[in-house]
């Protein structure tokens, strides 16, 4: 998608340390890393992986209108006669300091947003409620890697008062290395939870690589956090800044004060101003009126007024298999299947569990996956979560989430009501035979399963 930004060819060269090779363009319209979506005008960076090789495509990024290429140096003598060439010593190393160039240039106040759950639908309600007043930039969908950051910052315009930008990781020191180019001023933490711990030794390792946003933030800046979180004092403590707070309960800056989950009405109390402010949530669930909270905190701290806040909030609208709601044959499905890990799981359940409808409700739960040597044990423990709701039947997919089964059935969930599949397609075929018109069906499980697929073999 072209977003109307010039660059520099020559700032480019420099912000990259990298070589003009054949003739210099006179400008760049964008970044891309796609040859098929690459719209003209636009310079292609040729990254390469452990099964790819950008500089396959460089002819084709040139047949779609590219303006230039970033290549590796050595790759240059076959690459010949394609189009200006910029050389360099590492592409993906190239990407990352042209978009520490472009923010560098821009003047719009960075906002990181990571977590362990909910950074997406945080990061997307921020920029919502920002925009009721503010030009923003802001992550599109979840580019919130060590190539999708670089892009999303590359989008930002030199007129964008503020950037809401998603810090996503998986490994140790992922964090700090993306908010080295980032370089935010305000930064949130969501939540600390159990998610990609076959890669972290410890929740405490979690919450620490989380605390890294904190450690970034100048002086000057802000940190938003929920004083619910059990991790709170240690992350508070990573800050140096101010340190703005949200709850349910306890003494903070906004405090969610009522909550008619029946009715989706939320009532939030500023302390600066004492001012009560009356929302009806977008989303269903508790861990979504959090996510409000959030998106509330951080608009007044940019001096957004309540009535524009408001306004946003209530026309917000998730992204794609985040609470989707969709029907089919008369079926409710929510969509929840972006991703899950036993925080966010445990968030679906108990927000499904509330939702309001006629006929009875299903579960499709599937692999909570990159959970290491826990992973038999949380399946087991979402099980018997899932045991303590009267749920019409519980429908398991992969090797993993069978654990929720026996989970369920150990603490009494009835065994004639439980079946567990290896693929979407038997999934799919057990609810044909299961539900009726005005069911409802949640979906929830890690990015790998897919599970959005049985949304697709319903329809069929």
């Amino acid at each position: 998608m072209a977003v109307d930004i010039s660059f520099d060819p020559a700032a480019i060269a420099e912000w990259c340390e990298g070589h003009w090779h054949g003739t210099v363009p006179e400008s760049i319209r964008g970044v891309s890393t796609d040859s098929r979506t690459l719209d003209p005008g636009e310079i292609y960076i040729a990254l390469c992986g452990d099964n790819f090789d950008g500089h396959t495509f460089v002819a084709d990024a040139f047949r779609r209108g590219a303006a230039a290429a970033v290549v590796q140096a050595d790759r240059v003598p076959v690459l010949t006669d394609v189009g200006p060439l910029l050389k360099v010593r590492d592409p993906e190393y190239a990407l990352r300091q042209i978009a520490a160039g472009h923010r560098e240039r821009c003047r719009a106040t960075a906002i990181a947003i990571t977590g362990s759950a909910g950074k997406t639908t945080v990061k997307d309600m921020v920029a919502c409620a920002l925009r009721a007043e503010c030009d923003v930039a802001a992550t599109p969908g979840n580019w919130n890697n060590h190539i999708g950051l670089p892009l999303s910052m590359l989008r930002m315009h030199d007129t964008d008062q503020y950037g809401v930008f998603e810090i996503g990781t998986n490994h140790p020191g992922e964090v700090g290395a993306l908010c080295d180019i980032l370089r935010p001023a305000w930064g949130v933490v969501t939540t600390v939870g159990a998610a990609h711990t076959a890669y972290f030794e410890s929740i405490d390792a979690i919450a620490d690589e989380k605390a890294s946003v904190l450690r970034c933030l100048p002086d000057t800046g802000l940190a938003c956090l929920c004083r619910d979180d059990r991790y709170f004092e240690y992350l508070a403590d990573a800050a140096t800044c101010r340190v703005t707070t949200l709850s349910w309960s306890q003494d903070a800056d906004y405090v969610c004060v009522d909550y008619d989950a029946d009715g989706g009405q939320v009532s939030i109390r500023e302390a600066a101003t004492g001012e009560v402010i009356d929302f009806r949530a977008p989303l269903a669930g508790r861990h979504n009126v959090t996510n409000v909270l959030f998106a509330v905190a951080i608009a007044r701290e940019a001096g957004v007024g309540v009535d524009g806040i408001r306004a946003a909030v209530e026309q917000f609208r998730p992204s794609a298999m985040r609470w989707e709601r969709l029907s089919v044959a008369g079926v409710a499905i929510v969509n929840d299947a972006y991703n899950a890990n036993p925080l966010s799981v445990r968030a679906a359940l108990s927000a499904f569990a509330r939702e309001s409808g006629e006929g009875r409700k299903w579960l499709v739960l599937g692999d909570m996956l990159e959970l290491g040597d826990a992973e038999d044990d949380e399946h087991r423990k979402i099980g018997t979560i899932v045991a303590g709701d009267p749920w019409a039947g519980v429908i398991t997919v992969g090797p993993r989430a069978q654990r929720i089964a026996e989970g369920a059935c150990a603490a009494g969930f009835a065994a004639d009501n439980v079946a567990s599949v290896d693929c979407n397609e038997a999934a799919a075929a057990i609810l044909k035979n299961w539900v009726k018109a005005d069911d409802s069906v949640l979906l929830k499980g890690s990015r790998g399963m897919k599970l959005e697929e049985i949304v697709v073999l319903l329809s069929a």
